[in-house]
C-alpha cells in the first residue's frame, strides 16, 4: 500500500531528491506502535507510520536525528551509506489501516 504512512513509493523518493521543498531537521523523541514524535525546533510533531519497529531499530543504530520533508510525506534517517526513507502522515490525518495483499486465484 502506497498511502502516506505506509510503503514509500519511488515517485516520493525520487521527488524528494530532485525537488526537495522545505527540509526540516528534527530529533525523534518517541517511537511507539504506529506513532512517531519528532521535535523540530521547540515543537513536537506527531506522525504515523506502519513500520515503527524498523524505525526504532534504525534510530537506536544511527541516532535520533531525522529529516522531515512534508511535501513528499517522508521522514529520513541519515546513515553511513545513505538515508533510510519512511513514508509518514500527520497523526491528525485520517489513517488507512494496512491491508494484506490479495493474490489472484
Amino acid at each position: 500500500m502506497f498511502a502516506r504512512g505506509h510503503t514509500v513509493h519511488w515517485i516520493q523518493a525520487n521527488g524528494s531528491v530532485r525537488d526537495p521543498g522545505v527540509i526540516e531537521h528534527g530529533v525523534v523523541t518517541h517511537v511507539d506502535f504506529g506513532l512517531i514524535e519528532v521535535r523540530i525546533d521547540d515543537e513536537i510533531r506527531r506522525f504515523r507510520n506502519h513500520d515503527t519497529p524498523t524505525l526504532h531499530r534504525l534510530v537506536r543504530e544511527f541516532g535520533r536525528h531525522v529529516i522531515i520533508q512534508d511535501r513528499w510525506g517522508l521522514l529520513k534517517v541519515p546513515g553511513p551509506d545513505g538515508d533510510r526513507c519512511f513514508s509518514i502522515s500527520a497523526e491528525s490525518d485520517p489513517w488507512t489501516p494496512c491491508t494484506p495483499r490479495r493474490t489472484r486465484g
